[in-house]
């Protein structure tokens, strides 16, 4: 039974996701009871079957039940399947729309353009720290009515301790020290809507807290699990794509030159870095009850990997599948942000955060060198695909 959180899979784990999917329709994996299907096709089918596959019992992997009640969160859609998922997305989807999003762009313009300059003159520094994490907290912040009231730095502290709630054997220690950053967390996020409901500023966050007219306790934690979940699911993805983003210019210096020479393509190598290395290669679903899957006998309450990483490399769906291709378009439809009722809300708002990054990164690639990807640490997890950190060396008279 393969581990798929083993080093050197998780080095790089594509040649494995890619074995997997074409030996067999689905594989069991450690630990047991644990079930991996990468086939686009089955991929895509299995998420839009919430009445087999559901959502409804993730709560343990984002909010562990040794938790206090004060700091358990649903995430306000993530366990849930329709008809309420849909009455919970569509309350907050407005300010997720494509026009809405596209009011971000000065901000996400002035902050990479700021980030790039003072990058510029460093010789040595953590591409994801010195960039990526103040890129996107700042855009986060802003969009969730933290700014002012928490730094980005501070938002990635609150995400990190989340993130390592769900670790095994902590310590009564770290335990208190986890609440008591979603404690504080909490309160920042009932401070932001406070001032939103009594100032609407007609900002994004304003859109938000406009969808919840009641000003009550439950209207109010709605809110809260609503802008966590705008924070979890955002930030982390959205900073590692950018470092990938790095490590794949440097691999690929024709591309480079081709969207240093057609700016215009940026969004289509945005499309096929997010289809080759999504930051999120699985989506996690349970079982409902037992069921012949392929020929296999899948128990009731099994844990179903499946693997968009996969999904987005299967020859069945993409020719060319393991190549980045400017040309390809999105005609064959990437899976990067899932699939069925539980797609991605923020996918316009993470499309526009990485081409507005990548081009004002595109023209300082030549001037950086980085690891090979060998040579670098990822983080252990199969939640989400990201480095620890990307040391960068700036060379100017390159």
């Amino acid at each position: 039974m393969i581990n798929l959180l083993n080093d050197s899979i998780m080095t790089n784990p594509y040649p494995t996701y890619n074995e997997l999917r074409e030996s067999a329709s689905i594989h069991e994996i450690h630990p047991g009871n644990s079930w991996f299907i990468g086939r686009y096709a089955d991929v895509c089918s299995g998420l839009n079957n919430y009445e087999l596959f559901t959502a409804t019992r993730k709560t343990e992997l984002f909010s562990p039940a040794w938790l206090r009640d004060e700091c358990q969160s649903d995430l306000y859609l993530t366990p849930f399947e329709p008809p309420e998922y849909r009455r919970k997305r569509a309350a907050i989807s407005p300010p997720f729309c494509q026009s809405s999003v596209s009011c971000l762009m000065p901000l996400m313009e002035d902050t990479a353009k700021t980030l790039v300059a003072n990058v510029r003159i460093l010789q040595q520094y953590d591409f994801i720290a010195a960039f990526a994490y103040p890129y996107v907290g700042r855009i986060v912040n802003s969009i969730t009515g933290l700014d002012g009231l928490q730094t980005s730095e501070e938002t990635r502290i609150w995400i990190q301790a989340v993130e390592q709630a769900t670790l095994p054997n902590l310590s009564q220690c770290e335990k208190d020290k986890i609440q008591r950053l979603i404690v504080h967390q909490k309160t920042l996020f009932k401070e932001a809507i406070e001032v939103r409901r009594k100032v609407n500023k007609g900002d994004f966050v304003s859109q938000l807290v406009a969808s919840f007219p009641n000003d009550n306790a439950q209207s109010n934690n709605e809110l809260i699990n609503a802008f966590e979940l705008l924070i979890r699911s955002g930030f982390q993805t959205t900073v590692h794509i950018l470092a990938t983003a790095i490590i794949q210019l440097k691999q690929h210096p024709t591309i480079v030159d081709q969207l240093l020479s057609s700016p215009e393509l940026i969004p289509s190598f945005v499309e096929e870095l997010l289809r080759l290395y999504t930051s999120l290669p699985f989506v996690v679903r349970h079982t409902t009850q037992e069921k012949s899957i392929h020929g296999v006998t899948v128990p009731e309450g099994a844990t179903i990997y499946f693997c968009l990483a996969a999904a987005n490399r299967d020859p069945r769906q993409f020719a060319n599948p393991d190549s980045i291709d400017l040309n390809r378009g999105a005609k064959k439809d990437p899976i990067a942000f899932g699939f069925g009722p539980h797609i991605c809300l923020g996918m316009h708002l993470a499309r526009l955060e990485l081409q507005v990054a990548i081009k004002h990164l595109v023209p300082q690639i030549k001037h950086m060198s980085c690891p090979e990807e060998g040579e670098l640490k990822w983080i252990k997890t199969l939640l989400f695909r990201g480095l620890e950190a990307l040391p960068i060396v700036q060379h100017p008279s390159r």
